[in-house]
């Protein structure tokens, strides 16, 4: 039993992954179909027309054209310190991401400030027990 570690489908069940893309360098890429194996692809088998399960040796990458196992296009940028592009790519999306997450800890923190003034701020409940008294 072969299943896809992204679709989770049975790779011998002669079905196409569902996965419809792959992010490289930062931009979603849409996947090639099986095109050229009838009636299915001799290592993932894929039906004619479906798309290959990743990891697949038939697979083509697409956004070069080669062969998707080896091609090396989703390696990490820093993988490849010739690919500026990519690497500015991954740099926003750091700096994008740190800034949310520092967004997200101000907001939080303004609201448990703004939540203790309330509550510091609140008349005391009068005393059950002591008749009315103060």
């Amino acid at each position: 039993m072969s299943v896809c570690d992204w679709c989770g489908q049975e790779m011998t069940g002669k079905v196409g992954c569902t996965v419809p893309g792959y992010m490289i360098g930062g931009q979603m890429f849409g996947r090639l179909r099986n095109e050229d194996q009838l009636p299915g692809c001799h290592d993932c088998a894929a039906p004619y027309g479906t798309l290959h399960h990743p990891g697949c040796d038939s697979e083509t990458c697409p956004r070069c054209g080669g062969q998707a196992i080896s091609c090396g296009c989703d390696d990490p940028p820093e993988d490849d310190p010739d690919d500026a592009e990519a690497q500015r790519i991954a740099e926003e999306y750091a700096d994008a991401a740190a800034d949310q997450a520092r967004t997200e800890v101000e907001e939080a923190h303004d609201r448990a400030g703004e939540q203790w003034q309330e509550a510091a701020y609140q008349p005391a409940p009068p005393d059950p027990y002591s008749g009315g008294v103060s």
